[in-house]
């Protein structure tokens, strides 16, 4: 329907430039009667979600998107695809933009790993750069709700 939603078993919107992903972030629950605000998830939000995953969970950020694709094939699997854990969803499925501008020239932060990479690459706390206008199948987004 062109709009995100947040629910299980769900193919992740891909196939978005970073632009894409803050106008969709900032438009799913910016509703004044439900005093909840949405945006493009930060760096900052990202760092501060691995590091209560790593309290709670520290295994869950050493687990390998090997692991994750092993036998599946290098392909973007639905929301919630593994029930020990969502982990996988942020670092093994695709990657996310971020709200951290990198330069004057367009270019904006990504986060955590895609389908199309190994762990040794692409861990869960990966950090990248590119242009904001490009366009992958492997790219994606999360957003930050606000109460």
């Amino acid at each position: 329907s062109g709009k995100p939603l947040s629910q299980p078993d769900k193919y992740v919107y891909n196939w978005v430039t970073c632009n894409q992903a803050k106008g969709l972030s900032e438009g799913l629950y910016n509703k004044t009667e439900n005093s909840v605000t949405s945006k493009l998830c930060s760096s900052y939000a990202w760092d501060t979600m691995l590091e209560f995953i790593k309290r709670q969970h520290s295994d869950w950020i050493t687990n390998t998107i090997d692991e994750n694709t092993k036998d599946k094939g290098l392909a973007i699997q639905k929301t919630g695809y593994h029930s020990i854990n969502n982990i996988y969803d942020i670092g093994g499925n695709i990657t996310e933009w971020t709200t951290e501008n990198y330069s004057k020239d367009e270019s904006y932060v990504y986060r955590g790993g895609d389908m199309s990479g190994f762990a040794a690459s692409y861990p869960v706390a990966r950090r990248g750069v590119y242009d904001s206008s490009n366009i992958l199948d492997c790219f994606g987004f999360r957003l930050a709700l606000f109460l």
